[in-house]
């Protein structure tokens, strides 16, 4: 079959038939849908938001949509669960799936902040009926031992005392008499992936000096 012959890619003629006018419109369309997304997502900040649970992530995190349809990651304010991979990080995720996702039950965030991930940093409440009152879902993380308060960048003493109580308690991850923190854990991860990537790259080609010919200087030759 010639190169004439041989069948045009489906799709071809509908993709060159595109005029530049077409495509400078596409674009600004979805540029405009783009903005006008990122515009609605801003208004968020600083107010109450209404979230249907999606998907919890892990011990402090979650996928929600909001109630314009708005899929957003949100991290817990104030506290830092363990990572899955350390010991009581799926008892944490599995408690936090209890929590937000029970029968019946209203979840409420109050959007602070985007972090450099994307993520909404928020307090999150949850309300199981119109007469109940609302829980605050970092206390009760804090107390049953499932996560660490960040007292570094929360300074709410109440909350500083519930990780106390529970570990004072030996209640969840601090039934372990020293239990690693999850931020030194990640920054020992990222430790072990760069010593990984130093260990992999090719290391190079030297020339020994064993290996170079040794010049007789002049006048030092031997006489046969």
């Amino acid at each position: 079959m010639t190169r004439k012959e041989r069948k045009k890619p489906f799709g071809y003629d509908l993709v060159m038939s595109v005029t530049p006018s077409f495509l400078i419109l596409s674009l600004g369309i979805m540029g405009f849908i783009f903005y006008w997304q990122n515009k609605q997502l801003e208004e968020l900040m600083g107010g109450e938001v209404s979230l249907s649970v999606r998907r919890v992530i892990d011990g402090d995190q979650f996928l929600a949509n909001t109630e314009d349809g708005f899929l957003v990651k949100v991290r817990l304010r104030a506290i830092d669960a363990p990572e899955l991979d350390q010991p009581y990080g799926r008892q944490a995720a599995a408690h936090l799936g209890e929590l937000l996702q029970a029968p019946h039950t209203d979840v409420i965030g109050f959007f602070y902040e985007r972090d450099h991930e994307g993520r909404y940093i928020a307090d999150v409440f949850t309300q199981t009926s119109v007469y109940a009152e609302f829980s605050y879902i970092q206390a009760k993380m804090l107390k049953e031992g499932l996560a660490w308060h960040f007292g570094t960048f929360d300074r709410r003493v109440k909350l500083k005392e519930l990780m106390q109580n529970a570990s004072d308690a030996k209640l969840g991850l601090w039934q372990d008499d020293d239990p690693t923190p999850p931020w030194r854990h990640r920054k020992a991860q990222e430790r072990d992936a760069e010593r990984a990537r130093h260990q992999h790259r090719s290391p190079r080609i030297r020339t020994s000096d064993k290996s170079k010919k040794k010049s007789t200087p002049p006048g030092k030759q031997r006489r046969g």
